[in-house]
C-alpha cells in the first residue's frame, strides 16, 4: 500500500473544474495504477482533497506504486511533484492503546425505505461517527489529554457536538452530475462532514482495514479516507 500527497494549484481552470466535480478527480486517480490493481486484498483506491487557507492538497491511497505525473501536470505545480511513501509502515506499526490525531471527510447517511438519506445536523453526524468507531478499530478518548487506555466509544452522558477529542470542522453539500454507462448524465449529491480529532487504537486489525479500504460511503467521490498523525507532530 502507498500513500501520496499532491499539492494542487486552485488557480488553474482545470483544477477549479475538478474540485467542483469530484468524478473528474476520481477519473484521474484511477489512471494512476493499472485497472486490475485498483482494488486488491490489501486495500483499494481512496482519495481526499483538503482545502486550507494557504494550500490545497490531494491525498491518495493506492494498493500499488502510483504514477501521478498527469495529475501534477494538469492540476498541480510543476515545481512540486507528488510525494509517495510506503503506507505499509504505518499500518504495520499500529498497536492497541496508541493515540493519533486524525482527519476524515465522510458521508454520514442512514437507510430509510431502501434509500440513503444524509444526516443533517452536527449532532447527528457526530453520533453516526461514534456509533461506528468501535467497528472501525478505534475509540475517541473521553478527554484528549487522558492517558491511553481510557478511551470510550459510547458515553451517552456526553454531548456529542462538544467532545474534546472529536469535532466537525467543515460541512458541505457536494452536488455534481456525471455520465452513466448509457451515456446520459445523472445528479449525485453527498453531504460531507470533515471530522478532526484524537483517536485511540482499540483493534489494530480493524483500523488497518479502515485505513486501507476506507470508511463510510462515497469513496469514489473523495470520502472515506482517514489520515493519522502522531500527537504533537507539526
Amino acid at each position: 500500500m502507498f500513500f501520496s500527497r499532491i499539492q494542487l494549484n486552485p488557480a488553474l481552470r482545470k483544477t477549479k473544474a475538478a474540485l467542483a466535480s469530484p468524478h473528474l478527480i476520481h477519473g484521474m486517480i484511477t489512471k494512476t495504477v493499472p485497472p486490475d490493481q485498483q482494488a486488491t486484498d490489501e486495500g483499494r483506491l481512496l482519495w481526499r482533497v483538503d482545502r486550507g487557507h494557504h494550500e490545497t492538497v490531494l491525498y491518495a491511497v493506492t494498493p500499488v506504486q502510483p504514477r501521478f505525473e498527469h495529475v501534477v501536470e494538469q492540476l498541480g505545480w510543476q515545481s512540486a511533484p507528488a510525494q509517495t511513501t510506503d503506507y505499509g509502515r504505518l499500518l504495520d506499526s499500529l498497536q492497541r492503546g496508541q493515540q493519533y490525531a486524525f482527519r476524515a471527510a465522510l458521508n454520514p447517511v442512514k437507510k430509510k425505505d431502501g434509500k440513503r438519506l444524509p444526516h443533517v445536523t452536527v449532532k447527528q453526524q457526530m453520533r453516526w461517527f461514534l456509533d461506528r468507531a468501535d467497528g472501525w478499530g478505534f475509540a475517541i478518548p473521553s478527554n484528549a489529554d487522558d492517558e491511553p487506555g481510557h478511551a470510550e466509544s459510547t458515553d451517552t452522558s456526553r454531548d456529542e457536538s462538544q467532545l474534546d477529542g472529536l469535532c466537525v470542522v467543515r460541512r458541505e453539500d457536494s452536488r455534481f452530475s456525471k455520465p452513466d454507462t448509457a451515456g446520459s448524465r445523472h445528479r449525485v449529491a453527498h453531504r460531507i462532514a470533515v471530522f478532526d480529532g484524537v483517536l485511540e487504537v482499540t483493534n489494530p486489525d480493524l483500523l488497518r482495514r479502515s485505513l486501507a479500504f476506507g470508511i463510510g460511503s462515497g469513496k469514489a467521490h473523495g470520502c472515506g479516507l482517514m489520515t493519522l498523525a502522531r500527537l504533537g507532530a507539526p
